[in-house]
């Protein structure tokens, strides 16, 4: 970046950047950790245009044994724990929230009647045939629709145990956060 950009065209770029880099929308792993760097880099280059930081002067004195290159790398330190900080601000307060509280419940809902689902299709396959026996006109028929009615079942239930990071982790979280008893003394 060149000494002649502007405030705002470093707020810009940082939007742009956050936009695409934000761990919300982000699923890559290490979205967390670009997201924070893009914050420290803005943080940084912020306070730098500001006149926040007292730069030392390159050779103001030859037997200083602090150098420029280790004042760059403790203001880049100082920006990237003032970044991590804000992003943890901003997630415990989003995980707090009622609007967060509200979607983790209708999720778990949703898990709960997605997985009753799957399991209906692939018990009531064999109830029927227990109940009414092998259709003697056609039971290839009816050992096809079973078959099938059972691998979607297995297959629905998969993806919701495997993919939706376990529901009973869930549960028992919204249990911990919405039943938490607050005694005052």
């Amino acid at each position: 970046m060149s000494g002649e950009v502007s405030v705002s065209q470093i707020k810009k770029a940082y939007r742009q950047m956050a936009k695409i880099y934000h761990p919300d929308i982000n699923k890559s792993p290490n979205a967390h950790e670009l997201f924070l760097l893009i914050n420290e880099a803005y943080i940084f280059l912020i306070n730098y245009k500001a006149g926040k930081y007292n730069e030392p002067k390159p050779n103001a004195n030859k037997n200083d044994d602090f150098s420029y290159e280790e004042w760059i790398k403790k203001e880049k330190a100082r920006a990237k724990a003032k970044a991590a900080y804000h992003a943890k601000q901003k997630y415990e307060v989003f995980i707090n929230s009622k609007t967060y509280k509200s979607a983790m419940l209708v999720n778990v809902f949703s898990d709960y009647v997605f997985l009753s689902l799957a399991l209906i299709m692939i018990i009531v396959p064999f109830v029927m045939l227990f109940e009414r026996g092998l259709d003697t006109k056609s039971p290839l028929t009816t050992i096809i629709v079973m078959f099938f009615s059972i691998l979607v079942g297995s297959v629905m239930t998969f993806f919701i145990v495997r993919y939706n990071n376990f529901m009973w982790k869930k549960i028992k979280y919204l249990s911990n956060k919405l039943f938490k008893k607050n005694y005052v003394s």
